[in-house]
């Protein structure tokens, strides 16, 4: 499949994941989902291709972080720190995207119109969260510990 979506003239490809498919309740990642997932970046890099791997929708935990930021941060740097930790050593032709399509929080603001008197508040708890990414994959050592964003 990669040798034709590079042979299509693509360059990058998004492998969204959904991590809480698979978890302990403790929030570890299951090994075989873990594996499975290096194994998809693994061929997609292998034919040159920027990879992208996220936390994309896993049932809208992430959601609660208007309501229950400790909890919902635990749990978020828990998936991240396993991610950043596995895929440490890899170049820069693997890009961590913090979340899929995230961030409104439809108890404070929803984009199709609902309380945007709100607004501000849900852009500073995402600001917030990806900060949180930013540092979380800097302090996790390897090749992406310098990495720009």
């Amino acid at each position: 499949m990669f040798d034709g979506i590079k042979a299509a003239g693509f360059k990058s490809v998004r492998i969204p994941v959904a991590w809480s498919n698979l978890i302990a309740a403790d929030h570890t990642i299951n090994k075989d989902l873990m594996a499975r997932v290096e194994e998809v970046a693994r061929y997609a890099l292998d034919n040159d291709l920027y990879v992208i791997i996220n936390i994309h929708w896993d049932g809208g935990w992430i959601k609660k972080f208007s309501t229950d930021y400790d909890g919902t941060l635990a749990k978020y740097k828990a998936i991240w720190s396993q991610i950043a930790e596995r895929f440490k050593d890899y170049s820069d032709h693997l890009i961590f995207e913090s979340m899929n399509e995230e961030g409104c929080f439809d108890d404070l603001w929803n984009r199709y119109g609902a309380m945007p008197d709100q607004k501000q508040k849900a852009f500073e708890i995402l600001n917030k969260v990806n900060q949180e990414f930013v540092n979380l994959v800097r302090g996790s050592g390897g090749t992406m510990a310098g990495a720009t964003c």
